[in-house]
């Protein structure tokens, strides 16, 4: 009975695997007279990188963008109006930290009509005979 240790079968697989690997390797050379060919651009690339006519250069933008209100290239005014009404409504952390405190208060006052509840009354009295 002839059985082949498993560090055996682990090495052919290695060798399989690095083989494989040189193969892949070797397809990507090329050879020593290999230049690389001239490929003209299409016409329709030439004409949308060409200066605008009657423009030469492109133009100079007219002030730097600063990007505080970088959605106004947009034109929208819907998206003017939530924007500002979201910074109308932003929060502080310290407040946004303290709605989370209460959300999670009233998350546990509302989660305890889930948890079993005890109850109970006592009546206490004293009673005596007269003589």
């Amino acid at each position: 009975m002839d059985i082949d240790p498993p560090c055996s079968k682990r090495r052919q697989r290695g060798l399989a695997t690095c083989g494989g690997a040189l193969a892949l390797l070797a397809g990507c050379t090329v050879g020593p007279n290999y230049h690389r060919p001239d490929v003209p651009a299409p016409d329709a690339w030439a004409a949308a990188s060409a200066p605008q006519a009657g423009g030469g250069a492109s133009r100079a933008v007219p002030g730097a963008f600063d990007g505080r209100r970088w959605w106004a290239v947009f034109q929208d005014p819907l998206l003017d109006q939530l924007v500002d009404e979201a910074a109308r409504q932003n929060l502080d952390l310290q407040s946004a930290a303290l709605r989370i405190r209460e959300a999670r208060a009233q998350r546990a006052v509302a989660g305890g009509a889930e948890l079993p509840s005890v109850a109970g009354t006592g009546i206490a009295g004293r009673s005596r005979m007269s003589e």
